[in-house]
């Protein structure tokens, strides 16, 4: 189910690999695919179906893992799943958002909005709310706290100029007149995908 992802998050960052040690390669899977759900619900990519799907190889191969667990099936709580995989994933994986360990789930993410913005799945000012979420959570909320695996080598931020393209962005913005932002939106699925 999650072997994709999982590869693409190894090949990201590797040393997150080992979320949690001296489990079954099935359940190791399984916890990357929970930080998964949980980056796409924050980014507000993700989808119910998903997290069902997920659940159910969960509970076929290792029952009930959290308290929570069950809340995933509820219809009437597809507000609160991203609080409610946010509290498994912390709990299980000790998984935060508002982290660096997230950082290498959110960078894959950001690739599938923007898919799903060059689209036109995504409106502009849905792309450009993410793109301050991310600038917000990892350039100014989590700057005082040094990235254990920062990557002296990197030419330019993985939100390239996003933040620029999307500076006034407003109601009236759309696929049309916002040509530099469909540009740099590519540009980064090229040199993140």
């Amino acid at each position: 189910m999650c072997r994709d992802f999982c590869k693409e998050t190894q090949k990201a960052a590797p040393h997150y690999s080992t979320v949690v040690q001296s489990v079954s390669p099935l359940m190791k899977n399984l916890k990357l695919k929970l930080n998964q759900l949980v980056i796409d619900h924050w980014c507000d990519i993700g989808s119910h179906e998903e997290v069902i799907a997920w659940a159910d190889s969960v509970n076929l191969h290792e029952g009930e893992i959290h308290p929570f667990f069950y809340e995933l099936y509820d219809p009437s709580n597809t507000k609160n799943i991203e609080r409610t995989l946010t509290s498994i994933a912390k709990d299980i994986n000790g998984f935060e958002i508002k982290s660096w360990k997230s950082e290498p789930f959110a960078k894959i993410r950001l690739v599938k909005a923007l898919k799903l913005f060059i689209n036109e799945n995504r409106s502009v000012q849905e792309i450009c709310t993410l793109i301050n979420k991310l600038d917000m959570l990892y350039n100014i909320e989590l700057s005082d706290i040094k990235n254990p695996e920062e990557e002296g080598n990197e030419d330019e931020w993985w939100l390239g100029n996003l933040w620029d393209c999307c500076d006034w962005c407003d109601k009236t913005w759309n696929h049309r007149n916002s040509p530099h932002l469909i540009t740099e939106a590519e540009r980064l699925i090229e040199k993140l995908g």
